[in-house]
């Protein structure tokens, strides 16, 4: 009788079973239950190998649920060594008892802050609930070229030099809530009072755009000023000439840079002879450039001067890749579109990690690399900040290191 009793409950709960996974396939998502817990090979083949979002039941009355929770929703987490392992052999660490994973929903529904990364014993996992995983090229198996998912906002100016005022007023309250602007944004938080609050300039405010007879001695202050004017369209006297001049010695102090790393094979004038292509591209990202503040919030400045980002560009964009020059560098796995959108989303990921660090160590570099490495669409990224926030070195490690 018992025993007829345990084959009707062991249909019944097949029966569920097998309606939760129609209803799992429905979402477009997997199902895998087990009661004894899962391998290490399961998992990856299942969600870590994918990268896939995965809610995960933990068995009740283990350590493991009194701290997180009977139910948690994350990804697995690897370093590049333990990926490149299971990339060549899925069993490859199955010896190992735990398994990595950033909580992404916690067992209340709540997404943790700051970000919370837990090992869980793989035998206390009772079911996976794998969600759709992300596009195949930003796989880490994949050669192709990483596509970020990017949501492009179109954004028009208010022309006519009115746009100063929103721009002011951000700079401010960046200023008053404490968060480190860039050297370049304090310059044009100068030029903007200059034009909108002058009476209430500070001394020292005063000091870094006059001189002592009253005259603005201050080049980019002077030119951002008059860049308002021409907007605004009230330029007068000599001003569009002075602008002019002031717009050649900026290109000529950039393109100096740009001379200065080219020397080892001949200089700018002898690049663009060779490589007229990747040397427009380059001249255009340094004539361009303006410097990226990644931290959104904190005191202490994150960001990319033009001096770190001639240090990337020219040795890690592939479009750039001149044969003996750099040429051994690894390659961003990236269209050159996509390189300083990529930066830009792993900086600012680290921000809330840095802002953490720098309290801490005031004068140390920040780094990532190797086991540290920064995970993104398939590739690990090593990088090192200044102790003035200053990243000046941002690339992609290789598979096999």
């Amino acid at each position: 009788m018992d025993t007829d009793k345990e084959q009707l409950i062991d249909v019944i709960q097949q029966q569920i079973d097998a309606t939760e996974r129609q209803m799992a396939a429905m979402l477009g998502q997997q199902l895998y239950k087990k009661e004894e817990g899962f391998s290490q090979e399961e998992i990856y083949t299942f969600c870590g190998k994918d990268d896939a979002v995965v809610t995960m039941t933990l068995r009740p009355d283990t350590n493991s649920s009194a701290q997180y929770g009977t139910c948690l929703t994350g990804q697995i987490v690897y370093t590049i060594k333990e990926r490149a392992l299971l990339n060549a052999n899925t069993s490859a660490l199955d010896t190992k008892t735990n398994v990595k994973v950033n909580i992404l929903i916690d067992s209340n529904g709540n997404i943790p802050s700051p970000k919370l990364l837990c090992e869980i014993p793989t035998h206390d996992i009772i079911s996976l609930l794998v969600a759709p995983s992300t596009a195949d090229e930003n796989k880490f198996y994949s050669e192709e070229k990483r596509k970020p998912n990017v949501l492009e906002i179109p954004f028009e100016g208010l022309g006519n030099g009115d746009d100063i005022g929103w721009m002011y007023g951000a700079l401010v309250r960046f200023m008053e809530q404490g968060i480190a602007i860039t050297p370049d944004e304090y310059t044009q938080y100068l030029a903007y009072k200059l034009v909108l609050d002058s009476e209430n300039l500070s001394p020292v405010e005063r000091s870094l755009i006059f001189n002592d007879d009253g005259q603005i001695n201050n080049n980019e202050v002077a030119r951002i000023f008059l860049e308002w004017k021409k907007q605004a369209n009230c330029l007068k006297g000599d001003d569009r000439k002075t602008l002019l001049k002031l717009n050649f010695i900026r290109m000529q102090e950039r393109l100096a840079k740009l001379e200065e790393l080219l020397k080892g094979i001949g200089g700018l004038k002898r690049f663009s002879e060779k490589h007229p292509q990747k040397a427009m591209l380059i001249i255009d990202k340094t004539l361009r450039f303006h410097q990226h503040r990644y931290n959104v919030v904190g005191k202490h400045l994150l960001y990319l001067d033009l001096d770190g980002f001639l240090h990337i560009y020219l040795r890690h964009v592939e479009e750039l890749t001149i044969a003996g020059y750099y040429s051994e560098r690894t390659k961003f796995q990236l269209n050159e579109k996509d390189v300083e959108i990529t930066i830009k989303h792993v900086m600012t990921a680290l921000n809330e990690e840095y802002q953490e660090f720098r309290d801490k160590y005031p004068d140390k570099q920040f780094r990532k690399y190797e086991d540290d490495a920064y995970y993104c669409n398939g590739d690990y990224y090593a990088l090192k900040v200044e102790p003035d926030g200053r990243l000046i070195q941002f690339y992609k490690i290789g598979k096999g290191r």
